[in-house]
Order: structure tokens, then sequence, then C-alpha cells
């Protein structure tokens, strides 16, 4: 009889960490689920972000210089100093420009472009066909 309530007793015992156990990662999956949409919203929201920076007050380029790529760099800028008509010494600046919001940062990718623009690993190219 005492092995049987011992038997019993592990039995018990056994179940109920099983029972903690999935509580637990049914309480893990519930969290997740919970944040995956509010990073979804965050990701569109600095999408959206991106796209209207060159309509935004703290833009430093005119729109019309600026060309929209999203990926991997938002955009590409052709800055020409205030006047410039082809004519003179005038210096045209191309600029990698990426628009980061909230806690966001460069992935892999663009670090190693950022790499690259660094280094002058940046090179013109004219293809005649």
């Amino acid at each position: 009889m005492e092995t049987a309530i011992l038997l019993l007793t592990i039995i018990c015992v056994l179940q109920f960490l099983i029972l903690c156990r999935f509580y637990q990662q049914v309480q893990r999956l519930r969290c997740e689920l919970k944040i995956q949409p509010d990073r979804q919203r965050a990701v569109i929201k600095g999408q959206i972000e991106e796209q209207l920076y060159p309509l935004s007050d703290d833009c430093e380029y005119r729109p019309s210089q600026m060309r929209f790529m999203g990926n991997p760099i938002d955009f590409i800028v052709f800055h020409e100093p205030e006047g410039m008509n082809g004519k003179g010494d005038d210096q045209v600046e191309i600029v990698f420009l990426e628009i980061k919001t909230g806690g966001s940062r460069l992935s892999r990718k663009q670090q190693r472009i950022k790499q690259a623009v660094l280094d002058g690993r940046v090179f013109w190219r004219t293809i005649c066909r």
C-alpha cells in the first residue's frame, strides 16, 4: 500500500512539473505574440518616416536632389551648392543617406557599405552599349 501511495505521489509531482513547464511556454508565447505586432508597427512607421524625410523641416537637402532607394541605403543625395549651373569649380557632393528611427542601428550590410565609402572604394563606371 505504501508503495502505491509513493508511486501515485511521484506521478502527481511529475504531472505538476510538466504542467508548470507547459504553462511557462504558453506564457512566453503569449508575450512574444504581444511584442511582435508592436515591432511590426515600429518597422512600418520607420519606413514611412524614411520616405517622408525629404519633406521634413530638418532635412538639409532639397527633395529634388534626393533619390530614394529604400534598401540597403535609404537615399542617395546629389548635393549641389546653391546657384550651381554646371560651370566653374563648384563641387558636387554625393551622399549615402540612411535614416534611422527609434533605437534602430545600421544593418551589417549597411555597415559594410559605409566602410567602403570611408575607405574610398567607390567608383564611377560608364557602360557604353
